[in-house]
């Protein structure tokens, strides 16, 4: 295979996992709102619930003490070049109107 391959993307968390994760050091020394799925830009327009991440507790006290285990697969098109012009679904701003606010990550 060879040239240049990348992945442009977000994956996305259970809400009640990311709020139980949150409550955790060292996550619970951040400072600012976490960005909830029902704002996310991009999570709303583009269909973020198909990059939804589903995991599982890792040990059979059901806590997160144990750990989180995930899988994710994903599709890669070796053919594809992504240009620079192109804003994945996203209109761009008109002249004078702000971008949307960029998420904040927990």
């Amino acid at each position: 295979m060879g040239g240049h391959v990348s992945h442009i993307g977000q994956l996305y968390f259970n809400e009640t996992l990311t709020d139980q994760i949150s409550q955790l050091a060292p996550y619970n020394t951040r400072r600012g709102e976490r960005l909830r799925l029902t704002n996310d830009f991009i999570y709303t327009r583009l269909n973020g619930s198909a990059a939804m991440v589903n995991v599982q507790l890792k040990n059979e006290a059901n806590n997160l003490s144990g750990g989180i285990i995930g899988h994710v697969t994903l599709g890669v098109n070796s053919k594809q070049t992504v240009q620079p012009e192109m804003n994945f679904g996203m209109r761009p701003p008109r002249p004078g109107q702000r971008p949307p606010p960029r998420p904040t990550r927990p």
